[in-house]
């Protein structure tokens, strides 16, 4: 049996760019940002947790910007509290595309979210009681978010 050596790590970001028809400009940005360890595959990274916030006046929209470099997001959540049989909608967005939105959220429902970014992602989630626009209240979600 013959063994093949190893791929040089230094050159396969070269060769891969070569293969796509990159120019030298690109190819010494890929290589910048595989220096500085922002261009390297990444196990899946969980975390569980419950989260409490407050609806104003029927809403609660939360937002931030974050570098994902094209790892999958994918959540599994369920509104826990509070038990009044209030009725929810929850929007998420990327920028101005919603990327997922769902109506007629009863406490206790499991939501399955999954996306698939660029390299950053400018993103939103917006949760409305719907049975009472109007309400102020706590609520708790429960739930599990994966990138990678």
């Amino acid at each position: 049996m013959t063994m093949q050596p190893s791929p040089n790590p230094g050159h396969l970001l070269q060769d891969v760019a070569a293969s796509l028809s990159l120019t030298d400009q690109q190819i010494q940005q890929l290589e910048t940002l595989k220096a500085k360890h922002h261009l390297t595959t990444s196990p899946l990274t969980c975390q569980k947790g419950t989260y409490t916030a407050s609806l104003v006046n029927g809403t609660f929209t939360k937002s931030g910007s974050y570098t994902v470099l094209w790892a999958h997001i994918h959540a599994e959540v369920k509104i826990t509290a509070p038990q009044d049989g209030s009725v929810y909608a929850v929007e998420v967005k990327d920028g101005d595309q919603v990327v997922y939105s769902a109506q007629d959220i009863q406490v206790g429902q499991a939501l399955t979210f999954d996306y698939d970014p660029g390299f950053s992602i400018d993103g939103s989630i917006t949760l409305q009681c719907t049975s009472d626009p109007q309400k102020t209240a706590n609520f708790t979600i429960e739930g599990e978010g994966c990138l990678g």
